[in-house]
């Protein structure tokens, strides 16, 4: 997915995460300590993906604005204040767009930089008031910016050895297995894991989300088995016996995990209403910590004997 159509898709989502902030115009003389402060807390999200500040949005109403693209520095004027007060160096990118009969511009904090943490580099002096004190370090929580704490500076950390999960195929798959001589009807999905770091790593929960309209209900993974598996029997529980990652190493299987028919009516009923149902992966590893995936358009794909019809779905990392 390009940055354009990216960002399209935030705008119309309306919602402001760890991913995405919206501002009802640029930052103006008085606001470079807190476009500094921005571009810092998200270069320190732990969670994987692109981050967008999106401009002419309003952060309330999410209505489209009127601002003026003549009133947008140059790039380099961005990357150069951020090269004074950033260590280690963070750059970004400054682009705009017509959009609606308007224009959007955004800045663009890449996932490349694994560097963190990123912090001020000297204090920021306006008006003999320090905005911002050499050696502070911020992070995003879902919409919100705030000082890192120290379990803030661990996670940070520990993120630093990369790893990440992400789907794989564009669709979802019903099967039926026959475990303990009954016949049960569940989903395959296929996703890839990365464990870049010195551990093993041991999954113990992971969840399917799904959300549209306000509403959210998720599926418990069941097990975790081969791409080419053909087995007919059940594994082992990952809530009784982790599912281990060794370190370096990366991993493509397959999710296994039921739907009651209840949640598949649902998106049934969103399909019909052409509107977005967004699923997203979220694992947990007997730390506690959290690894969620990127956003993916997948298919939905029923065993012979239910409704025949496909359903396009919208694959999404899910935030806190």
């Amino acid at each position: 997915m390009v940055d354009k159509d990216k960002v399209i898709e935030l705008i119309e989502r309306g919602q402001e995460t760890d991913f995405c902030d919206f501002k009802r115009e640029f930052y103006h003389t008085a606001k470079k300590a807190d476009m500094i402060k921005d571009i810092l807390s998200f270069a320190n999200s732990t969670m994987c993906g692109d981050k967008y500040i999106i401009f002419n949005v309003d952060d309330e109403t999410r209505q489209l604005c009127n601002m003026k693209i003549d009133s947008l520095p140059d790039v380099s004027e961005i990357n150069g204040l951020l090269r004074e007060y950033c260590e280690p160096y963070i750059g970004i990118e400054l682009c705009c767009f017509s959009y609606k009969e308007t224009n959007v511009a955004y800045i663009k904090i890449s996932a490349d930089y694994f560097d963190k943490p990123y912090m001020v580099k000297k204090d920021y002096v306006r008006e003999g008031r320090t905005l911002l004190q050499q050696g502070q370090v911020f992070v995003r929580r879902n919409s919100d910016n705030y000082k890192a704490n120290r379990r803030d500076l661990d996670e940070i950390y520990e993120s630093r050895e990369k790893r990440s999960i992400q789907v794989c195929k564009g669709e979802i798959e019903e099967r039926e297995f026959v475990i303990n001589n009954q016949v049960r009807k569940l989903f395959l999905l296929t996703f890839l894991f990365e464990n870049n770091a010195k551990d093993n790593f041991l999954i113990e929960e992971i969840k399917v989300i799904f959300k549209c309209f306000g509403h959210c209900f998720s599926a418990c993974v069941q097990d975790i088995i081969d791409i080419d598996s053909q087995r007919m029997a059940e594994n082992d529980m990952i809530s009784d016996i982790p599912f281990s990652v060794e370190p370096y190493t990366t991993i493509q299987k397959n999710l296994r995990f039921g739907l009651s028919s209840a949640c598949i009516e649902k998106i049934q009923e969103y399909n019909l209403r052409e509107s977005e149902v967004i699923v997203g992966i979220e694992l947990h590893d007997v730390k506690k910590r959290k690894i969620c995936s990127q956003e993916k358009k997948c298919t939905i794909k029923l065993c012979k004997g239910r409704k025949s019809e496909l359903f396009s779905i919208k694959i999404s990392r899910w935030q806190n």
